[in-house]
């Protein structure tokens, strides 16, 4: 799938609420060339299942914090590639992502 076919994706999949925390397998993390007040680019997150895009995390923060919960089991696991559309994806075979959102999204790497 294109870049901007999954942007054109994330408008119609649901919203997270800004404080909910969600699990998903993978997250997508793709610039949005638009400014964040901070000066910094905003960044589009998507939660993925199964290879599904699923919600739609921010499309407004301009920074992205991983906390590793575990850290001797979690971080031979966590993964990040580029896929060839030229977003970014995280993803762990052993690992599930919680996802806050505020202007820095916060995820807690952890078993699942």
């Amino acid at each position: 799938m294109k870049k901007s076919e999954i942007i054109e994706l994330s408008k119609t999949i649901p919203t997270s609420s800004k404080y909910t925390p969600l699990e998903f397998d993978s997250v997508l993390v793709i610039p949005t060339r638009t400014k964040h007040d901070s000066g910094f680019n905003c960044i589009l997150v998507i939660g993925c299942n199964d290879g599904e895009a699923v919600c739609k995390i921010t499309d407004w923060s301009d920074d992205l914090k991983f906390n590793v919960i575990d850290a001797e089991k979690i971080c031979q696991n966590v993964r990040m590639d580029c896929l060839p559309n030229g977003i970014l994806r995280v993803w762990g075979k052993q690992i599930k992502v919680d996802g806050y959102c505020v202007s820095t999204v916060d995820f807690n790497i952890k078993n699942r």
